[in-house]
């Protein structure tokens, strides 16, 4: 499938929102992970239609080095398209997988530091902008604290 300059590659998985592509730009060898959002769940929904647009204004204009970074938006008559910068290191829950994986101990106190610095460093740069990262929740510990 064709968006703009844009090609669908192949699904990688499945968003909160619908499902995960990885695009490449054409005439390069850039690639970049794509949400396509069925427009017909949000549009019968006024609250969700707003949330999703409010989401991509808030999102358009994030800029740091910690953050996920949306590089363009596209849509067609059916899907919007959200083309975001690729890390292929994955997540952090997804490193965090990996390491217990191929490890036989926890983190070592650097490697915990250093992922801190990136989690603070980026939460301050969203306080400063006055925005909550409604993802970052530790619920299954909460009971515990």
């Amino acid at each position: 499938m064709l968006i703009d300059k844009y090609t669908l590659i192949k699904r990688i998985g499945n968003g909160a929102f619908g499902e995960v592509f990885l695009t490449s730009k054409q005439g390069t060898t850039i690639k970049y992970p794509t949400k396509k959002i069925e427009k017909s769940k949000y549009l019968k929904n006024p609250k969700a239609n707003k949330y999703l647009v409010d989401e991509i204004s808030i999102l358009k204009d994030i800029n740091h080095l910690n953050l996920l970074k949306i590089i363009d938006v596209k849509e067609n008559l059916k899907y919007i398209f959200i083309i975001t910068e690729y890390y292929n290191g994955g997540t952090l829950d997804q490193y965090l997988d990996r390491y217990q994986e191929n490890n036989n101990h926890s983190l070592s106190e650097n490697i915990v530091q250093y992922i801190m610095i990136q989690i603070i460093d980026a939460m301050k740069y969203l306080h400063n902008k006055k925005i909550i990262h409604r993802n970052l929740a530790f619920r299954k510990y909460i009971n515990k604290l």
